[in-house]
C-alpha cells in the first residue's frame, strides 16, 4: 500500500466524507471530467465498502472503541476533580498557575501534556495540604493513581489505534483503489473548487484535521479547526 498520509483506520472515514461531498457535487465535476460519471460515483463507494469490511474483519475496531472510551471517562472525571482542587487552591490564597495548566489539558484532552500537568500540580500543592482545608482527604493520592491509569490507558489506546494487520495482497489492492479514488477525487475538487470554502472537502489534511481532533468533554462548545 501506498504512504498516503492516512491510517488504515482512517481510510474509510476519509473516503466517505469525501464521496458524500462528490456526490453532492457531481453534475460539476463531470463538467469538467468525464469519467467523474455516475458509475464512477458508484465504484468509489464500492472501493470504500471494501475496505470497510477488511478494516472491520481485522483491525481490532472493537478494542480500539473500548480504550478511547475508557480514556474518556476518566478524563472527564480527572476534569470535573480539577475543578474542585481550582477551588481549594484559590480559597487558600495559593498561586493557581499549576492546577490551571492541568484542568485546560484535561479539558481540551490532550492526555498526555494532562497526565504531565496533574503530576506537576499534585507534586506542588500536597506539601501545601494543611493550608487546602476545603481538601477532602485522600484526594491528591487518588488524583495521582488516576494519573498513572490515565496515562496507562492512552498507551492501550495508542496500541488499538495505530494497530496494523499484515495485508493479503487483495486486501492491500483495495487500499491502494480506495487511495486512488481519494486522491483523484480530491485534486479535482481542490482544482474546480479552488478560492472557495469547498476546496476544504476535498483537501485531505483538513479531512483528517476534522477526524483526529480531540472529543470534547459533556457541555463544551464546539470549536472551529485552525488549518
Amino acid at each position: 500500500m501506498r504512504k498516503f498520509r492516512i491510517r488504515q483506520a482512517e481510510y474509510p472515514v476519509v473516503g466517505s466524507a469525501m464521496k458524500e461531498s462528490f456526490s453532492r457535487d457531481q453534475e460539476q465535476f463531470s463538467t469538467h471530467y468525464k469519467s467523474m460519471d455516475e458509475t464512477f460515483l458508484s465504484n468509489f463507494g464500492a472501493a470504500i465498502d471494501d475496505v470497510r469490511n477488511v478494516h472491520l474483519n481485522t483491525t481490532g475496531m472493537p478494542e480500539q472503541k473500548e480504550a478511547s472510551a475508557r480514556v474518556y471517562e476518566l478524563q472527564d472525571s480527572l476534569y470535573r476533580r480539577a475543578l474542585f482542587l481550582k477551588d481549594y487552591v484559590s480559597d487558600a490564597g495559593l498561586d493557581t498557575a499549576l492546577i490551571t495548566a492541568a484542568v485546560k489539558a484535561l479539558r481540551r484532552t490532550d492526555t498526555e501534556a494532562a497526565v504531565k500537568a496533574v503530576r506537576q500540580a499534585v507534586g506542588y500543592y500536597t506539601p501545601l495540604a494543611a493550608q487546602l482545608t476545603d481538601m477532602p482527604e485522600g484526594f491528591a493520592e487518588t488524583f495521582i493513581t488516576d494519573a498513572g491509569t490515565l496515562e496507562e490507558l492512552n498507551i492501550d489506546q495508542n496500541t488499538a489505534m495505530n494497530f496494523r494487520v499484515n495485508l493479503t495482497d487483495e486486501n492491500r489492492a483495495k487500499y491502494d483503489a480506495l487511495d486512488d479514488y481519494i486522491r483523484k477525487v480530491g485534486n479535482a475538487g481542490k482544482r474546480i473548487f479552488k478560492g472557495t470554502p469547498k476546496a476544504n472537502e476535498y483537501t485531505v489534511s483538513h479531512l483528517l484535521s476534522r477526524i483526529r481532533a480531540p472529543q470534547r468533554l459533556p457541555g463544551e462548545p464546539e470549536t472551529g479547526v485552525n488549518e
